[in-house]
């Protein structure tokens, strides 16, 4: 009879072990499961929003190259005084020497004035063919690359300015 009872509270026992060790296993699964998801989702957070400043940059870029004449106003003259690179000669018209200023910089000058060292970029200056006039940079070695198009005046005709940065 003692026999009996201590072969069931140790079966009752035994059970209770290998009960306990599947709910930490299948706790441990969990838990493991919402870590990986945690860093998938953080992961593409922190493209997105990496992507959003490449964006945001290029945007602002394109804005200055296209819309402004720079600072000082002729700073094509002699590069060693540019502060800030602008091509235009008034709104969206490029103007052929600022063009030709820009592109004689040194790659790294340029992404100084830019304001863009921790980028590479490209800029490609296209007639409506899609034929490049002009090609300043390098190509893209990132994995976030962003390309912006604006259409100018350029040489007395419309032409396609892009412009490509990327980290």
């Amino acid at each position: 009879m003692f026999n009996a009872k201590y072969k069931s509270k140790k079966t009752k026992a035994q059970i209770a072990v290998t009960d306990l060790f599947i709910a930490l296993f299948i706790f441990m699964v969990v838990i493991i499961s919402i870590f990986v998801a945690w860093n998938m989702y953080i992961n593409r957070l922190e493209q997105r929003i990496e992507y959003s400043n490449i964006l945001s940059n290029a945007v602002q870029i394109t804005d200055t190259l296209v819309k402004s004449p720079g600072k000082p106003v002729n700073w094509e003259l002699s590069n060693a005084t540019a502060e800030i690179i602008g091509l235009a000669s008034s709104d969206r018209n490029l103007s052929e020497r600022k063009v030709n200023a820009f592109t004689t910089l040194n790659y790294n000058t340029t992404k100084d004035l830019l304001n863009i060292k921790r980028y590479g970029f490209k800029f490609t200056l296209m007639n409506v063919n899609n034929s490049a006039l002009i090609e300043y940079g390098l190509n893209s070695t990132g994995n976030n690359t962003v390309s912006i198009r604006r259409i100018v005046w350029y040489g007395n005709s419309t032409a396609f300015m892009d412009f490509a940065l990327w980290r």
